[in-house]
């Protein structure tokens, strides 16, 4: 292999993994915008504020196991989009991967900040 050659697969697999680390960051961050999004669905829901009922708990209940279920997506995407970019770096196919990941997690974060809810 060539210098300039080995030169751009080093470049490409260097933006592969940030482009990835970056996903991995926002994606912690969905998780909590998600947190907040379920408890103002179930504030909403049952029409009163969940911190001055009796409601409390499970409003806390409600949050917690969606934020469950959001991190568990979120490490099957993490492990399962850093094998396939392992395999495929470079490839067109990772980068709408990373883009669709990019995508859903800056559209749960900038639902819950335009609700005032980070």
């Amino acid at each position: 292999m060539s210098t300039p050659v080995k030169s751009r697969q080093i470049t490409i697999t260097i933006t592969t993994a940030l482009a990835w680390l970056l996903a991995v960051v926002l994606g912690l961050a969905a998780i909590y915008a998600t947190y907040q999004l379920s408890l103002a669905v179930f504030a909403t829901a049952t029409r009163q504020d969940p911190s001055t009922t009796g409601q409390f708990y499970t409003g806390v209940l409600t949050g917690q196991l969606t934020a469950l279920f959001a991190g568990g997506l979120w490490l099957v995407a993490v492990i399962w989009s850093g094998e396939y970019a392992l395999k495929h770096a470079g490839e067109r196919r990772v980068w709408k991967i990373f883009a669709w990941m990019l995508g859903i997690e800056v559209l749960l974060i900038l639902v819950a900040w335009f609700l005032n809810l980070l």
